[in-house]
Protein backbone atom coordinates (compact mmCIF):
# COMPACT_ATOMS: atom_id res chain seq x y z
CA UNK A 1 0.00 0.00 0.00
CA UNK A 2 1.54 3.38 -1.21
CA UNK A 3 1.44 6.74 0.29
CA UNK A 4 0.33 10.04 -1.61
CA UNK A 5 2.35 12.96 -1.50
CA UNK A 6 1.32 15.65 -3.90
CA UNK A 7 4.27 18.91 -4.43
CA UNK A 8 3.66 22.01 -6.20
CA UNK A 9 4.78 22.10 -9.68
CA UNK A 10 6.68 25.64 -8.86
CA UNK A 11 8.31 24.05 -5.87
CA UNK A 12 9.62 20.92 -7.97
CA UNK A 13 10.80 23.11 -11.33
CA UNK A 14 11.80 26.41 -10.28
CA UNK A 15 12.04 26.79 -6.40
CA UNK A 16 13.53 24.13 -5.66
CA UNK A 17 14.81 22.36 -9.15
CA UNK A 18 18.60 22.31 -7.62
CA UNK A 19 16.87 19.60 -4.89
CA UNK A 20 14.28 18.06 -6.91
CA UNK A 21 16.62 17.27 -10.32
CA UNK A 22 20.52 17.91 -10.18
CA UNK A 23 21.10 18.23 -13.73
CA UNK A 24 17.78 17.45 -15.20
CA UNK A 25 17.19 14.08 -13.45
CA UNK A 26 14.01 12.82 -10.64
CA UNK A 27 15.80 9.75 -8.89
CA UNK A 28 12.72 8.06 -7.27
CA UNK A 29 13.87 4.28 -4.83
CA UNK A 30 11.46 1.59 -4.02
CA UNK A 31 12.32 -1.57 -2.26
CA UNK A 32 10.63 -4.73 -2.90
CA UNK A 33 9.97 -8.03 -1.53
CA UNK A 34 7.80 -11.42 -1.64
CA UNK A 35 6.36 -12.25 1.23
CA UNK A 36 6.03 -15.79 0.68
CA UNK A 37 8.03 -18.58 -0.72
CA UNK A 38 11.74 -18.62 -0.66
CA UNK A 39 14.48 -16.09 -1.94
CA UNK A 40 16.96 -17.38 -4.20
CA UNK A 41 18.70 -14.56 -5.56
CA UNK A 42 18.02 -10.54 -5.20
CA UNK A 43 19.56 -7.25 -6.87
CA UNK A 44 18.69 -4.12 -8.31
CA UNK A 45 17.77 -2.94 -11.14
CA UNK A 46 16.61 0.44 -12.67
CA UNK A 47 13.89 1.63 -14.79
CA UNK A 48 14.56 5.02 -16.99
CA UNK A 49 11.93 7.02 -18.37
CA UNK A 50 13.77 10.16 -20.25
CA UNK A 51 12.28 12.91 -21.92
CA UNK A 52 13.79 13.89 -24.64
CA UNK A 53 15.55 17.11 -25.14
CA UNK A 54 17.34 19.37 -26.92
CA UNK A 55 19.56 22.34 -25.72
CA UNK A 56 20.22 25.52 -28.68
CA UNK A 57 23.01 28.02 -27.58
CA UNK A 58 22.68 31.13 -29.60
CA UNK A 59 25.22 34.15 -29.70
CA UNK A 60 25.39 37.24 -31.11
CA UNK A 61 26.79 40.95 -31.21
CA UNK A 62 24.92 44.10 -30.48
CA UNK A 63 26.74 47.46 -30.99
CA UNK A 64 23.97 49.97 -29.29
CA UNK A 65 25.78 53.17 -31.20
CA UNK A 66 24.86 51.29 -34.51
CA UNK A 67 22.15 49.39 -33.71
CA UNK A 68 19.60 49.78 -31.14
CA UNK A 69 17.97 46.51 -31.44
CA UNK A 70 18.84 43.05 -32.12
CA UNK A 71 17.14 39.70 -33.39
CA UNK A 72 18.30 36.24 -32.35
CA UNK A 73 16.37 33.51 -34.33
CA UNK A 74 16.12 30.33 -32.17
CA UNK A 75 16.43 27.35 -34.55
CA UNK A 76 16.13 23.59 -33.95
CA UNK A 77 18.25 21.43 -35.44
CA UNK A 78 15.91 18.40 -34.06
CA UNK A 79 12.97 19.89 -35.86
CA UNK A 80 14.57 21.71 -38.47
CA UNK A 81 12.64 25.09 -37.70
CA UNK A 82 12.87 27.88 -35.87
CA UNK A 83 11.53 28.22 -32.64
CA UNK A 84 11.14 31.60 -31.39
CA UNK A 85 12.34 34.95 -31.74
CA UNK A 86 13.90 36.90 -29.43
CA UNK A 87 14.53 40.96 -30.12
CA UNK A 88 16.55 42.65 -27.82
CA UNK A 89 16.75 46.54 -27.76
CA UNK A 90 17.99 49.66 -25.74
CA UNK A 91 15.30 51.87 -24.20
CA UNK A 92 16.37 54.56 -22.12
CA UNK A 93 18.03 53.14 -19.17
CA UNK A 94 16.57 49.85 -19.53
CA UNK A 95 17.28 47.01 -21.68
CA UNK A 96 13.61 44.89 -23.20
CA UNK A 97 14.29 41.47 -23.87
CA UNK A 98 11.13 40.25 -26.48
CA UNK A 99 10.49 36.20 -26.85
CA UNK A 100 7.85 35.78 -29.53
CA UNK A 101 7.51 31.48 -29.89
CA UNK A 102 6.80 30.56 -33.52
CA UNK A 103 6.01 27.04 -32.44
CA UNK A 104 4.71 26.97 -28.89
CA UNK A 105 2.05 23.94 -28.88
CA UNK A 106 4.74 21.67 -29.50
CA UNK A 107 6.82 22.33 -26.22
CA UNK A 108 5.72 20.94 -23.02
CA UNK A 109 8.68 22.16 -21.01
CA UNK A 110 11.57 24.47 -21.41
CA UNK A 111 13.77 26.70 -19.82
CA UNK A 112 14.89 30.13 -21.50
CA UNK A 113 18.48 31.80 -20.44
CA UNK A 114 19.60 35.22 -21.88
CA UNK A 115 22.74 37.13 -20.75
CA UNK A 116 24.35 39.99 -21.92
CA UNK A 117 28.10 40.79 -21.28
CA UNK A 118 29.77 44.51 -22.03
CA UNK A 119 33.19 45.17 -21.79
CA UNK A 120 32.88 46.94 -18.40
CA UNK A 121 32.19 43.40 -16.88
CA UNK A 122 28.22 44.23 -16.10
CA UNK A 123 26.44 41.14 -16.37
CA UNK A 124 23.04 41.44 -17.56
CA UNK A 125 21.52 37.48 -16.75
CA UNK A 126 18.25 35.84 -16.23
CA UNK A 127 16.40 32.56 -16.69
CA UNK A 128 12.97 31.32 -16.40
CA UNK A 129 11.08 28.35 -16.81
CA UNK A 130 7.83 27.22 -18.10
CA UNK A 131 5.62 24.17 -18.00
CA UNK A 132 3.75 25.25 -21.10
CA UNK A 133 5.31 28.23 -23.54
CA UNK A 134 3.31 31.07 -23.07
CA UNK A 135 1.97 33.00 -26.62
CA UNK A 136 4.67 36.31 -25.91
CA UNK A 137 6.95 37.35 -22.71
CA UNK A 138 8.52 40.67 -22.44
CA UNK A 139 11.01 41.42 -19.62
CA UNK A 140 12.46 44.88 -19.23
CA UNK A 141 16.14 44.82 -17.28
CA UNK A 142 17.21 48.10 -15.25
CA UNK A 143 20.78 49.01 -14.94
CA UNK A 144 22.38 49.38 -12.04
CA UNK A 145 23.10 52.63 -10.25
CA UNK A 146 26.47 52.51 -10.50
CA UNK A 147 26.50 51.31 -13.79
CA UNK A 148 26.72 54.75 -16.43
CA UNK A 149 24.92 55.32 -19.45
CA UNK A 150 28.28 55.20 -21.37
CA UNK A 151 28.73 51.86 -20.73
CA UNK A 152 25.75 51.03 -22.78
CA UNK A 153 27.47 52.45 -25.92
CA UNK A 154 30.06 49.46 -25.83
CA UNK A 155 30.15 46.62 -27.89
CA UNK A 156 27.88 43.75 -26.08
CA UNK A 157 27.68 40.20 -26.75
CA UNK A 158 23.95 38.22 -26.31
CA UNK A 159 24.09 34.88 -25.32
CA UNK A 160 20.72 32.96 -25.31
CA UNK A 161 20.28 29.27 -24.36
CA UNK A 162 17.27 27.43 -24.87
CA UNK A 163 16.15 23.66 -23.25
CA UNK A 164 13.14 22.24 -24.28
CA UNK A 165 11.70 19.08 -24.06
CA UNK A 166 8.30 18.19 -26.43
CA UNK A 167 7.11 15.00 -23.86
CA UNK A 168 8.17 12.99 -26.24
CA UNK A 169 9.28 9.55 -23.96
CA UNK A 170 11.98 6.78 -24.07
CA UNK A 171 11.51 3.75 -21.74
CA UNK A 172 13.93 1.09 -21.16
CA UNK A 173 15.07 -1.58 -17.90
CA UNK A 174 18.42 -1.08 -16.86
CA UNK A 175 19.80 -4.20 -14.97
CA UNK A 176 22.56 -3.50 -12.41
CA UNK A 177 25.14 -6.54 -12.63
CA UNK A 178 29.24 -6.62 -11.58
CA UNK A 179 29.60 -6.22 -15.23
CA UNK A 180 28.67 -2.79 -15.30
CA UNK A 181 26.86 -1.34 -18.74
CA UNK A 182 28.41 1.84 -18.17
CA UNK A 183 32.21 2.60 -19.04
CA UNK A 184 34.11 2.69 -15.54
CA UNK A 185 36.51 5.65 -15.12
CA UNK A 186 39.14 3.87 -14.04
CA UNK A 187 40.78 0.11 -14.63
CA UNK A 188 39.29 -3.28 -12.29
CA UNK A 189 40.95 -4.20 -9.72
CA UNK A 190 41.76 -7.13 -11.78
CA UNK A 191 44.01 -5.25 -14.50
CA UNK A 192 45.24 -3.10 -12.23
CA UNK A 193 46.88 -6.24 -10.65
CA UNK A 194 49.08 -6.96 -13.55
CA UNK A 195 50.42 -3.82 -14.33
CA UNK A 196 54.47 -3.52 -12.60
CA UNK A 197 54.34 -1.31 -9.46
CA UNK A 198 54.97 1.99 -10.22
CA UNK A 199 54.86 1.52 -14.35
CA UNK A 200 51.49 3.58 -14.56
CA UNK A 201 52.22 6.46 -12.65
CA UNK A 202 55.11 7.10 -14.75
CA UNK A 203 52.25 7.15 -17.52
CA UNK A 204 50.92 10.75 -18.10
CA UNK A 205 47.47 11.15 -18.49
CA UNK A 206 45.22 12.56 -21.59
CA UNK A 207 45.41 15.55 -19.53
CA UNK A 208 48.52 16.17 -19.21
CA UNK A 209 49.25 15.93 -22.66
CA UNK A 210 46.62 18.12 -24.16
CA UNK A 211 48.05 20.73 -21.69
CA UNK A 212 51.52 20.04 -23.03
CA UNK A 213 50.37 20.96 -26.24
CA UNK A 214 49.22 24.09 -25.30
CA UNK A 215 52.35 25.29 -23.26
CA UNK A 216 54.48 24.10 -26.18
CA UNK A 217 52.23 26.02 -28.68
CA UNK A 218 52.10 22.80 -30.73
CA UNK A 219 48.79 23.00 -33.29
CA UNK A 220 47.43 26.01 -31.93
CA UNK A 221 44.94 27.39 -34.01
CA UNK A 222 43.02 30.00 -32.13
CA UNK A 223 43.98 32.77 -30.25
CA UNK A 224 42.22 34.50 -27.28
CA UNK A 225 43.09 38.10 -27.30
CA UNK A 226 42.81 39.87 -23.21
CA UNK A 227 44.06 43.36 -22.90
CA UNK A 228 47.13 42.77 -22.37
CA UNK A 229 48.10 39.75 -24.11
CA UNK A 230 47.18 36.83 -26.03
CA UNK A 231 46.55 32.91 -25.56
CA UNK A 232 47.17 30.25 -28.75
CA UNK A 233 45.01 27.59 -27.90
CA UNK A 234 43.34 24.60 -29.92
CA UNK A 235 39.46 25.09 -31.35
CA UNK A 236 38.54 21.45 -30.57
CA UNK A 237 39.38 21.82 -26.58
CA UNK A 238 37.04 24.96 -26.60
CA UNK A 239 34.34 23.66 -28.60
CA UNK A 240 34.06 20.50 -26.77
CA UNK A 241 34.40 22.42 -23.30
CA UNK A 242 31.97 25.15 -23.95
CA UNK A 243 28.77 24.96 -25.78
CA UNK A 244 29.59 28.82 -26.14
CA UNK A 245 32.69 28.55 -28.20
CA UNK A 246 31.03 25.78 -29.95
CA UNK A 247 28.03 28.15 -31.21
CA UNK A 248 30.82 31.33 -31.72
CA UNK A 249 33.25 28.61 -34.11
CA UNK A 250 30.42 27.19 -35.66
CA UNK A 251 27.58 29.67 -36.01
CA UNK A 252 27.68 32.82 -38.07
CA UNK A 253 30.17 35.12 -36.19
CA UNK A 254 33.09 37.04 -36.94
CA UNK A 255 35.39 34.21 -34.62
CA UNK A 256 34.67 31.50 -37.27
CA UNK A 257 36.77 33.17 -40.30
CA UNK A 258 39.25 35.72 -37.80
CA UNK A 259 40.58 32.80 -35.16
CA UNK A 260 40.75 35.53 -32.83
CA UNK A 261 38.78 35.84 -29.77
CA UNK A 262 38.43 38.99 -27.96
CA UNK A 263 38.31 38.36 -24.20
CA UNK A 264 38.96 41.62 -22.23
CA UNK A 265 36.55 40.99 -19.15
CA UNK A 266 38.98 38.56 -17.83
CA UNK A 267 43.09 39.12 -15.92
CA UNK A 268 45.75 36.92 -17.80
CA UNK A 269 45.26 35.13 -14.38
CA UNK A 270 41.74 34.14 -14.47
CA UNK A 271 41.54 33.15 -18.15
CA UNK A 272 45.01 30.91 -17.59
CA UNK A 273 43.49 29.03 -14.68
CA UNK A 274 39.96 28.89 -16.78
CA UNK A 275 42.02 27.34 -19.62
CA UNK A 276 43.83 25.14 -17.31
CA UNK A 277 40.40 23.47 -16.21
CA UNK A 278 38.98 23.20 -19.98
CA UNK A 279 42.29 21.21 -20.78
CA UNK A 280 42.98 19.03 -17.59
CA UNK A 281 39.96 19.21 -15.34
CA UNK A 282 41.80 20.65 -12.35
CA UNK A 283 40.99 23.42 -9.60
CA UNK A 284 43.39 24.41 -7.06
CA UNK A 285 41.62 28.29 -6.12
CA UNK A 286 41.65 28.64 -2.40
CA UNK A 287 41.78 32.46 -2.77
CA UNK A 288 37.96 34.17 -2.68
CA UNK A 289 38.56 36.84 -5.26
CA UNK A 290 40.33 34.49 -7.76
CA UNK A 291 37.19 31.78 -7.58
CA UNK A 292 34.89 34.42 -7.86
CA UNK A 293 37.01 35.26 -11.29
CA UNK A 294 36.50 31.86 -12.40
CA UNK A 295 32.96 31.71 -10.99
CA UNK A 296 32.47 34.46 -13.68
CA UNK A 297 34.15 33.28 -16.72
CA UNK A 298 32.63 29.23 -15.89
CA UNK A 299 29.02 30.82 -16.21
CA UNK A 300 29.66 33.12 -19.42
CA UNK A 301 31.29 30.24 -21.32
CA UNK A 302 28.97 27.48 -19.76
CA UNK A 303 31.49 25.43 -18.33
CA UNK A 304 29.44 23.63 -16.24
CA UNK A 305 32.12 21.42 -14.32
CA UNK A 306 33.92 24.60 -13.06
CA UNK A 307 30.74 26.55 -12.15
CA UNK A 308 29.84 23.59 -10.05
CA UNK A 309 33.45 23.74 -8.34
CA UNK A 310 32.88 27.71 -7.78
CA UNK A 311 29.52 27.30 -6.35
CA UNK A 312 30.95 24.04 -4.27
CA UNK A 313 33.64 26.32 -2.46
CA UNK A 314 31.58 29.04 -1.99
CA UNK A 315 28.73 27.07 -0.48
CA UNK A 316 31.52 25.32 2.07
CA UNK A 317 32.69 29.09 3.16
CA UNK A 318 29.35 30.19 3.62
CA UNK A 319 29.67 33.09 7.02
CA UNK A 320 27.74 35.53 8.66
CA UNK A 321 30.05 38.18 6.87
CA UNK A 322 29.98 36.85 2.98
CA UNK A 323 26.21 35.58 3.05
CA UNK A 324 24.87 39.00 1.01
CA UNK A 325 27.72 39.06 -1.33
CA UNK A 326 27.09 35.38 -1.91
CA UNK A 327 23.44 35.57 -2.57
CA UNK A 328 23.86 38.30 -5.21
CA UNK A 329 26.44 36.42 -6.82
CA UNK A 330 23.99 33.37 -6.70
CA UNK A 331 21.55 35.38 -8.30
CA UNK A 332 23.88 37.11 -10.93
CA UNK A 333 24.79 33.74 -12.06
CA UNK A 334 21.16 31.91 -12.23
CA UNK A 335 22.84 29.44 -9.75
CA UNK A 336 19.64 28.00 -7.68
CA UNK A 337 22.10 25.42 -5.92
CA UNK A 338 24.14 27.98 -4.55
CA UNK A 339 21.71 30.16 -3.63
CA UNK A 340 19.18 27.70 -1.45
CA UNK A 341 22.55 26.74 0.34
CA UNK A 342 22.83 30.26 1.22
CA UNK A 343 18.85 31.25 1.65
CA UNK A 344 19.18 27.74 4.55
CA UNK A 345 22.04 28.87 6.34
CA UNK A 346 20.01 32.54 6.28
CA UNK A 347 17.15 30.93 7.53
CA UNK A 348 18.88 29.23 9.91
CA UNK A 349 20.89 32.03 11.75
CA UNK A 350 17.97 34.56 10.82
CA UNK A 351 17.70 35.93 14.37
CA UNK A 352 21.46 37.29 13.76
CA UNK A 353 21.98 37.91 10.24
CA UNK A 354 19.05 39.73 9.68
CA UNK A 355 20.01 42.20 12.69
CA UNK A 356 23.31 43.06 11.29
CA UNK A 357 24.03 46.50 9.52
CA UNK A 358 25.31 44.65 6.86
CA UNK A 359 21.86 42.84 5.87
CA UNK A 360 20.07 46.70 6.25
CA UNK A 361 22.43 48.06 3.87
CA UNK A 362 22.00 44.60 1.58
CA UNK A 363 17.91 45.23 1.79
CA UNK A 364 18.47 48.90 0.74
CA UNK A 365 20.43 48.02 -2.68
CA UNK A 366 18.98 44.58 -3.48
CA UNK A 367 15.33 44.72 -1.50
CA UNK A 368 13.24 42.02 -4.56
CA UNK A 369 16.21 39.93 -3.92
CA UNK A 370 15.95 40.37 0.11
CA UNK A 371 12.36 40.67 0.54
CA UNK A 372 12.47 37.24 -1.33
CA UNK A 373 14.74 35.40 0.93
CA UNK A 374 12.88 36.61 4.35
CA UNK A 375 9.40 35.21 2.62
CA UNK A 376 11.43 31.86 2.55
CA UNK A 377 11.48 31.45 6.21
CA UNK A 378 7.42 32.20 5.90
CA UNK A 379 6.97 29.67 3.50
CA UNK A 380 8.77 26.83 5.47
CA UNK A 381 6.55 27.83 8.40
CA UNK A 382 3.71 27.80 5.82
CA UNK A 383 4.23 24.16 5.00
CA UNK A 384 4.70 23.27 8.64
Amino acid sequence: MGLLVFLRRHEVFVRKKALFLPQDTLTLRCRMWKREGDVDKFGQCFGRTRLEIERIVSVAEMNPKINREKTILVHSKKENEVLMSVSVSEVKYDFRVLLFPINQQMIKFSTFKVSIVGRDRKLLDFTETWLHLPSSVEWLWPFANTESNASVTNKLKLTCEFIYSTGEETNSIEKISPCSFKFPHFPSKCILSFIPRGKLSDCPSAGKDLWDLYVKHILCDVELKTQSTSFWVHKTVLCARSPVFLAMFTGEMKEKTSKCVEIEDLENYTLEKFLAFLYTDSFEESEWNAVVELYYAADKYQVEGLKCFCSSFFANNIDHLNVCDLLILADRHSDSDLKFKVEYYILKHHERIFRLPMWKQFSDKQPLLAVRTMLCKYDDRKRR
